[in-house]
């Protein structure tokens, strides 16, 4: 069994950067739960640990990634044909191989105020190839020109077909840093946050009709390590969603009855998406073709499956 846990580490290890998704929520065979009908204007979220960062480049785990869908917007999304949109650009197109442009929508305004336009775009994705955690895989960034207030031109050293996929990716995410403050463009704005919660605010200047999602007043993330405590808070109505159920704690609670046929419960099954780190990655991975191959020839469902199903029987 630990033989194959080291198996299954190293390959999350050298292919974690290819599918971090930034409209996604997914952790290793896991579950959520939520209400089919959430009555409030207020969206209650709890979850076993709190946030390690707020910084979209700083973020390395999955607790902090999933609120960077609620106050930050990256240049490109998937939607659920995985085909890439974009809410902040109003056209883009490649002048050739290696040049992008990229013209901004107007009236798009960061949670300070400040109105969004070409150099802040470029200001981010700056600082995303100086400070970002995963600042080497934006090593094909040769230069970014501001044409205009909202148009801007990437140019990258060589042929990356890759490159509009990655501006998905969370880390991706435009920022705007005012004295070690850090603002987005996102539907919504941090309000508070300590040790026990996080409450972040709709953003009346943004344009909810870019996206079909509910809209609601506030979010509030709780951090509760207690488990059984999270599902009684679910059952007693005080919170809308639980963040993360195994397979066997949704099992288990459902046959104590404090979990039942009125919730929506959501499975993730991406192995992709986990971030585990052992310092600087080899020269050999760096590779968008090398990492890219590694994924195609990896059946992660086989592996996952293998693992589980054999720790199942050993115990």
């Amino acid at each position: 069994m630990k033989k194959c846990i080291y198996v299954l580490m190293f390959i999350l290890y050298i292919i974690f950067p290819l599918e971090m998704r930034g409209n996604e929520d997914d952790i290793l065979m896991d579950y959520y739960v939520e209400e089919k009908e959430i009555k409030t204007q207020d969206l209650r979220i709890v979850q076993d640990m709190k946030l390690q960062e707020i910084d979209p480049i700083k973020m390395k785990d999955i607790y902090s990634k999933r609120i960077t869908k609620y106050l930050y917007n990256t240049l490109f999304i998937h939607n659920k044909n995985k085909e890439i949109k974009s809410i902040l650009l109003e056209s883009w197109f490649w002048k050739d191989e290696r040049i992008l442009n990229l013209k901004l929508k107007e009236g798009i305004y960061f949670h300070n105020g400040k109105l969004v336009k070409a150099i802040d775009i470029k200001n981010s994705l700056q600082r995303l190839i100086k400070k970002g955690v995963y600042k080497e895989m934006y090593s094909d960034i040769e230069g970014i020109e501001v044409l205009n207030e909202l148009e801007l031109r990437i140019e990258l050293n060589k042929q990356n077909e890759l490159f509009v996929d990655m501006l998905t990716y969370d880390m991706s995410s435009i920022t705007l840093e005012v004295k070690n403050k850090i603002y987005g463009t996102g539907p919504y704005y941090l309000s508070e946050i300590d040790s026990k919660k996080i409450i972040m605010k709709k953003n009346n200047k943004y344009n909810f009709n870019l996206q079909k999602q509910n809209i609601y007043n506030s979010i509030v993330i709780n951090f509760e390590l207690n488990e059984r405590k999270r599902v009684l808070d679910f059952y007693n109505e005080k919170i809308d969603k639980i963040f993360y159920f195994s397979e066997y704690q949704l099992s288990k609670y459902m046959k104590e009855g404090l979990l039942n046929k009125n919730i929506q419960i959501e499975f993730y099954n991406n192995v992709k998406n986990i971030s585990l780190l052992f310092g600087e990655k080899d020269d050999f991975f760096k590779e968008i073709e090398m990492r890219r191959s590694i994924e195609d020839n990896i059946n992660f469902n086989e592996i996952v499956n293998k693992i589980f199903m054999k720790e199942k029987s050993s115990s």
